[in-house]
């Protein structure tokens, strides 16, 4: 998926390689990359070159040119069956994001 952030003058290439965050400045057409520790579900560009990311177990702002993750809220589920899976803007600006039922452990299923 690709975010353009016209007011950052960013694009932010998201789950291009699953740990890794890539960012392309525009004005001076520089890549900046930086590892995640978890895959992110979720990524929309907020205030200040930042990032707002929903992992499986939190909500984290990233800031791109200082490559500093800070931890906003922790999941209110248990992240070894639940993680943060989408999130989309309302006509009022409100950010949602949605969890999915994903657990860790395989063998939800039979095989016969």
């Amino acid at each position: 998926m690709l975010n353009l952030d016209t007011s950052q003058q960013h694009a932010i290439l998201d789950r291009y390689h699953r740990k890794k965050l890539l960012s392309f400045e525009l004005s001076s057409q520089i890549f900046h990359s930086a590892s995640l520790p978890q895959e992110p579900a979720f990524i929309a560009p907020i205030a200040d070159h930042s990032l707002f990311i929903a992992k499986r177990d939190s909500i984290d702002s990233f800031n791109i040119g200082e490559k500093i993750l800070t931890q906003l809220m922790t999941a209110p589920y248990d992240v070894h069956t639940e993680r943060f899976n989408d999130g989309k803007c309302d006509a009022m600006g409100r950010l949602w994001v949605s969890a999915v039922f994903e657990p860790k452990t395989q063998g939800l299923f039979i095989h016969f």
